[in-house]
């Protein structure tokens, strides 16, 4: 074709061959015959992609140059209206967001009424001209539209990849099915919101997440390389779905001084529950990970006797710390259960919640009350029934039951066959109780975390446990024997706790706490011998290899009888023992001076308070680093299990294990970015 002919809109769409006689639709990539003319290729468009191009081609170029400075608008209006009639296409977002016709419009506008005001045509032009330039760099050109387009259509699109990794995060992290891409409800959801796309195939999603792990555990197995030093916890859990036996191990790690917790994943069991096995099975994931059991500062899990066995043979003695949430469940559950009076009033209170949950009517009467109250239809309240195996779910049970207990006095009052009411002494004895155990709620919730350092809380909460136990004062004989019993448990359970060298050595160093918590002076001297010479030891690393005195080279050299041999003996002695002098005070004196300056705030995060001293104790520093990422409690392994549980569901109940586990992982790794 002549290159002065001019050139149709057709060709917009069209690509030529290299005779000139085919050419390649840009939409489909089909080849079509064409003898010069635009006869095939226009009715190719008009059949195969009305629905996105229609209007755009109805115009020539040429015809379009010969028009006014108002008509030159008119192709994008007309346009937009085009692809806003067809609702099949993303194009509406496109557009719409930045076509402007009210500017359009005005511009027009001005240029045909500016003869009324007495302006020039010459100014008048060159002021639309302006604007819609600048209107121009707003709005994107055909090809930018078509560009998006198959951005979005095109499994390779930019748009697309990013709309599909959205979609598989959404299952990972909702723990959704992946069969939820082919239902109604979100086909129809994407459909509205966009059109173009086509969702892929559950198969394809699970390949997406398959690539995603191994590309993410890599990049993970690599900072637990780097990492100096981490805390494990883990527990073995019984899936009950598929009734199935599960290990389960979150580690936690300092990385770039930020703390970073990751779920190496849940592991099935295959053989009885030895000690024997759970470790040969620990060790096989652990060498898969890369975790080395040197670079461990401690292991966290609960008491059970074949768990604390592995511990021991695994890890050491000295590394093992019990989980302190379960301590805490013991120290409150036991006296609980011991007091007579104290479970008959709770026992009471249990079997009034039973009747009320399984009572429809006495339900409905319980809801209408308190809207009856002033309460709104999402405000009301309904009781808590407590879990045995849980102390703190019986304080939520009595706490309700407390905040209800005037409008369930009265539901009880009209039937005949409830159970009996709570007396008034009752009631106060129960209100003492709540007061009693309420101190060890907050304290399990304060100490249950993992996204900030909590073990070195253990010790300084426990004091604080201990001040608030003593300052109580129960006026009910229930509750006075319920706080002796308490304070009998806590120093059976806690009185220890400062000689637990982990617990001690993290909240000497952490600036917020340091040693004002210690009541045993022995544990307080304990830790400051052991910093002292942890400081020393660091500091001799540091220091250059000592160089061999002159005399002991002549000595080597010449083999004559040196009559000053003792005496520079006793020299090179005193020299020795004054170097050492001077290397103690100064590891002393460096954790003298941290140990004198005041305490931070309690909400201060003690990471970056360190951050910020690293310089003044640069020894103290990479002590502390080593032991504050510890974790108190073993709490992130039972969440674990009850994310599983929520994967593993009865539309999921056939989930492979080594899927799951990857879910697993995926979801934490993502949770925490």
């Amino acid at each position: 074709m002549p290159k002065n002919k001019k050139k149709s809109a057709i060709w917009n769409y069209f690509k030529r061959g290299d005779n000139d006689k085919e050419a390649t639709c840009k939409f489909c990539n089909k080849n079509l015959k064409t003898s010069g003319n635009t006869t095939n290729l226009r009715g190719h468009i008009e059949k195969k992609h009305s629905d996105v191009v229609q209007e755009l081609i109805t115009e020539e170029p040429s015809q379009k140059k010969l028009k006014s400075n108002d008509e030159t608008n008119k192709p994008a209006q007309s346009s937009q209206a085009a692809i806003s009639n067809a609702e099949s296409t993303d194009a509406v977002t496109l557009l719409t967001s930045v076509i402007d016709v009210d500017s359009t419009d005005i511009v027009n506008k001005g240029a045909s009424t500016s003869g009324r005001f007495g302006c020039s045509s010459t100014v008048t032009s060159m002021c639309s001209n302006a604007e819609a330039k600048q209107r121009s760099r707003q709005q994107p050109n055909v090809g930018e539209l078509f560009s998006n387009i198959k951005s979005i259509t095109s499994t390779e699109g930019t748009k697309h990849k990013k709309i599909t990794e959205a979609i598989l995060n959404f299952i990972i992290l909702d723990h959704k099915a992946f069969s939820v891409v082919e239902g109604k409800g979100f086909q129809q959801l994407m459909k509205e919101v966009v059109p173009l796309y086509k969702i892929p195939s559950r198969e394809t999603f699970k390949k997406r997440a398959d690539d995603k792990y191994e590309a993410m555990s890599d990049v993970f197995k690599k900072y637990i390389k780097s990492a100096e030093y981490y805390c494990l916890t883990y527990d073995i859990w019984t899936e009950t779905m598929q009734n199935k036996s599960f290990v389960g191990v979150p580690i936690h790690f300092l990385e770039k001084s930020k703390l970073t917790s990751g779920t190496l994943g849940v592991f099935e069991l295959f053989e009885r529950h030895t000690a024997e096995y759970v470790q040969r099975r620990l060790t096989e994931i652990f060498t898969d990970w890369c975790v080395s059991t040197d670079k461990v500062t401690a292991v966290v899990t609960d008491n059970d006797s074949t768990v604390m066995k592995v511990n021991r043979d695994m890890f050491g003695e000295k590394k093992i710390i019990p989980c302190f949430a379960h301590t805490v469940n013991l120290t409150v559950d036991n006296p609980l259960t011991r007091s007579e009076t104290a479970s008959q009033i709770i026992g009471k209170v249990r079997e009034i919640v039973k009747f009320i949950k399984r009572s429809v009517n006495a339900s409905d009467e319980l809801r209408k009350k308190q809207r009856d109250a002033g309460l709104k239809e999402g405000q009301t309240k309904k009781l808590i029934l407590d879990v045995r195996t849980r102390w703190n779910s019986t304080f939520y049970m009595i706490e309700r039951f407390l905040e209800l207990v005037s409008t369930i006095g009265a539901i009880l009052l009209c039937r005949y066959d409830a159970p009996p009411m709570l007396t008034s002494s009752e009631i106060g004895c129960l209100r003492e109780i709540v007061q009693l155990i309420q101190p060890f709620e907050r304290l399990t919730k304060e100490i249950s975390g993992h996204n900030y350092v909590t073990v070195s809380k253990v010790i300084p909460l426990v004091s604080c446990l201990r001040g608030m136990l003593e300052n109580f004062s129960p006026t009910f004989e229930a509750a006075i024997s319920l706080k002796i019993e308490i304070q009998k448990e806590v120093i059976k359970r806690f009185d220890k706790l400062e000689h637990c060298s982990s617990l001690a050595l993290a909240t000497a160093l952490d600036p917020r706490f340091k040693l004002i918590h210690f009541k045993d002076a022995t544990a307080k001297a304990k830790v400051l011998n052991y910093v002292n010479n942890c400081v020393k030891n660091m500091q001799t690393m540091l220091l250059p290899p000592e160089s061999s005195d002159e005399s002991e080279k002549e000595e080597k050299t010449e083999r004559e009888i040196d009559i000053w041999s003792y005496h520079k003996q006793l020299t090179h002695d005193n020299m020795k023992n004054k170097t050492m002098d001077r290397d103690n005070r100064k590891a002393e004196s460096e954790f003298h001076m941290f140990v004198s300056s005041p305490v931070t705030p309690i909400k201060g995060d003690p990471i970056e308070i360190w951050d910020d001293m690293q310089t003044v104790f640069p020894c103290l520093y990479k002590l502390a680093m080593k032991h504050l990422p510890i974790v108190a409690t073993s709490v992130p392994s039972e969440r674990l299990f009850s994310e599983a549980g929520a994967i593993i569901t009865r539309e999921r109940n056939r989930l492979l294990d080594s899927r799951l586990s990857k879910l697993l992982f995926l979801n934490s790794v993502m949770r925490n970015k």
